[in-house]
């Protein structure tokens, strides 16, 4: 018979084999953590494109633009803001946006927001790095950058700590393209808040 759920055996051994939890007690990073996550200041011949959907951030829009503006040239060469969530396809989704940071796309939401992948909104960017902290539409966001992801082997930085399966269904699906991803997970705060997978192939 078919099987149509993973294991736990399945999950341990795509996972365990290539992921590294990091300790606070750890006196220094891996070098491939150091390389994604610590970077500070312009990165030369650089590109930023941003998406947000929160309605109480684009009620303040003038806010980002002047920050923006002010910061041409610092942080990149070029900074692009788009005012629309990323998901697996273009659709319109309900949106709600919680109190402090429990916002998510939800069914029970009452605003109406445009989403777009990246694959179609981004042809032809050549990203080095993808970031995700978009309050759990993080695995329908990756396959909407599964194309982008797989022609540039960026490095990926995304929240796992949404929902409680994405601690292992987000690591899953990345293991799964068979890009040669090596897996870094750390946690920012003292619970499971805060934890973000770091993935790279270098």
């Amino acid at each position: 018979m078919a099987r149509n759920k993973l294991t736990i055996d399945d999950i341990q051994k795509a996972l365990l084999s290539n992921t590294h939890f990091i300790k606070e007690a750890e006196p220094e990073r891996p070098l491939e953590i150091t390389h994604i996550n610590t970077q500070t200041g312009k990165v030369e011949n650089s590109t930023i494109s941003n998406f947000q959907i929160d309605p109480r951030v684009l009620k303040r829009i003038k806010i980002l633009s002047d920050y923006l503006t002010k910061a041409d040239g610092l942080l990149a060469d070029s900074i692009t803001a788009f005012p629309c969530g990323v998901y697996s396809t273009e659709k319109r989704l309900t949106f709600d946006g919680g109190v402090s940071c429990n916002s998510a796309i939800s069914e029970l939401g009452n605003t109406t927001i445009q989403c777009v992948s990246i694959d179609n909104v981004l042809r032809g960017f050549n990203p080095t790095r993808i970031k995700m902290d978009i309050e759990s539409a993080e695995v329908e966001a990756l396959k909407g950058a599964e194309k982008t992801i797989k022609t540039y082997k960026p490095d990926l930085s995304i929240c796992v700590y949404h929902l409680p399966n994405h601690a292992w269904e987000i690591p899953l699906y990345l293991h799964n393209l068979n890009l040669g991803y090596r897996f870094y997970m750390r946690s920012y705060s003292e619970s499971i808040m805060e934890t973000v997978l770091y993935a790279t192939t270098d």
